[in-house]
Formats: structure tokens, sequence, C-alpha cells
């Protein structure tokens, strides 16, 4: 290479250098945020939020307390204090209207009938006693007593529910009070001084009986009453008088004696027999149980 060559290589070789210009800078493509110490939130202060005051529990509604059954509210005659019963009595002779009336004190209840009062005794769910009502016969008046009940009127609800099905039970007393008494004569009242009665009951299925107090569902109770008594005679003598008869009786639960059809007996003394004759009807027309 000559000298002239050589001095032009090293011209153009400047030339190109200070055409050529500092490479830039490149600015970074994401800035880094300076670390720093998290800041933890200062707690505010602030109200207690309001509760909710209990709800009060709601006032319960007055509640009209149950008595429980008294020891004389039988299934199917409730002697409860107060309660009535008005019954029609049609015999042949007529029409007579019999007032009811139950008082209950603590030991039993006493029936009350046109001035004639009895005791019935009250346990165990049973009724016993001597109602002052026609018993065997409205001929033989309602003058009967019985004291000293061996057996039931009426029996507990355990011999007698369901009610209609078969039940059988009886009850005797020592015979007391007056007795009216068939004669060649006509009719005689005399005073029993002795002797007992007899009712002998049986029930049967339940049938809807129509009376003038409506129309009631009804147990049928047969009854067959037999007296062997010792009346005093006018004359002031002792006669024996054997009564025997039967009804049909029909009682209402919660009600009580409903329906009682008398089917005739026969009266026999010293002096004869006379015969009970059948057709009379004793039947309920109102009636108030208190409950």
């Amino acid at each position: 290479m000559t000298l002239h060559r050589l001095l032009a290589a090293v011209t153009l070789a400047l030339v190109l250098s200070a055409c050529v210009a500092p490479p830039e800078s490149i600015p970074p493509t994401s800035t880094l945020a300076p670390s720093a110490t998290p800041e933890v939130p200062t707690p505010t202060l602030s109200a207690p939020a309001e509760i909710a005051p209990t709800p009060e529990p709601p006032t319960p509604m007055p509640v009209t307390p149950v008595s429980a059954p008294g020891p004389c509210e039988h299934l199917l005659w409730p002697l409860v204090d107060g309660a009535s019963w008005t019954y029609r009595l049609t015999t042949p002779e007529g029409e007579q209207t019999i007032e009811l009336a139950a008082s209950v004190g603590d030991v039993g209840a006493t029936l009350t009938a046109d001035g004639e009062s009895r005791q019935m005794i009250c346990g165990e769910g049973a009724l016993a006693g001597l109602p002052p009502l026609p018993v065997a016969h409205p001929a033989l008046g309602t003058g009967l007593t019985g004291g000293n009940p061996r057996g039931d009127l009426l029996p507990a609800p355990g011999t007698l529910l369901p009610l209609g099905q078969p039940a059988g039970w009886d009850i005797e007393l020592d015979a007391g009070g007056m007795i009216t008494l068939p004669g060649e004569e006509g009719s005689t009242t005399l005073p029993v001084t002795g002797g007992r009665l007899v009712l002998i009951h049986e029930t049967g299925e339940l049938e809807t009986i129509s009376t003038p107090a409506g129309d009631l569902l009804a147990l049928p109770v047969n009854r067959d009453a037999l007296f062997d008594l010792e009346v005093t005679a006018a004359d002031g003598s002792t006669r024996s008088v054997i009564v025997s008869a039967s009804s049909r009786l029909h009682y209402a639960e919660g009600v009580g004696l409903v329906r009682a059809e008398y089917r005739g007996g026969m009266v026999s003394t010293e002096d004869g027999a006379w015969p009970l004759d059948p057709g009379s009807v004793l039947e309920l027309t109102a009636y108030s149980v208190p409950r």
C-alpha cells in the first residue's frame, strides 16, 4: 500500500467515526416503587351498635279453669248442684208434672220432687239409692225409700262402656217410707215397716228417643223390680206384701233419665192379688244441668 492510500484510509475512518452518534440510554420499561412498610389502619372509634331489645313473650290468654267432674256427676245421670229435670207422667188417670231438683254436698246428692227428698250415695263413679220417682209402677206412689244400699242404681262407667254393650247389675235396699196398695175397696197408702227392695238391670243397644225435651240418643235399661215388704195396716197389724213389676228406662249421656215405660206387674197380699196395668209413661220435658 502506498502512502497516499494509507492517508486516505485513515482519513475515511476518522470521518466515519465522527458520523456515528453515541448510543442513547434506554429508559426502563417499568418503574419499581420503592419498598415501604405497609400501613396498619388506625382503628376508628365509633358508637357501639344498638342491640335490639329482647321481645317480651306474648301475654297468655286467660284460661277458664275446668273443674273436674264431681263425685255425683255420673255418665248417665249428672247430679250437679242446681241441676233440674221436669217430667210428665202419663197414667190411665191422667197427666202429672214432676219437678226433680238436685243439690250436692260433700258426701252425696239429694234429689227432691213434690216435697219428697232422697239421699243418693256417690262413689267410685257409681250412684246408689232410690230417687223420689215411680220405681216399679206409678200406682205404688213415690213414697218408697231405700236405705243401706248394696249394689248400684247406676254402676261405674267401667261396667257400662262402651255404651250399648250388654251389661247387667243389681241393687238391694232396706225398704221404708210409704206405699200405695190396691185393694177391693180401692187404693190404700200404708207405712212400710220392713222388708227389702231388689232392682235388677240389663242394658240394650243405644236408641234415639223422641221426648218433649228433644230427640236424644239413649241407653235402654230393662229393670225387674221385686219387693218383699212388711206394712202396717190401719188396725195396727203387720202384713206381708209382695210386688213384682218390670219397666224399661232410657238414660241419655250427660242428661239423665229421659224416659221410663212401666210394663205392668202384680201386687200380692194376704187379702189377694191385683195387677199393675202396663202403659204408664214418664218422659222428660225439660232439663238444666249446670256445667
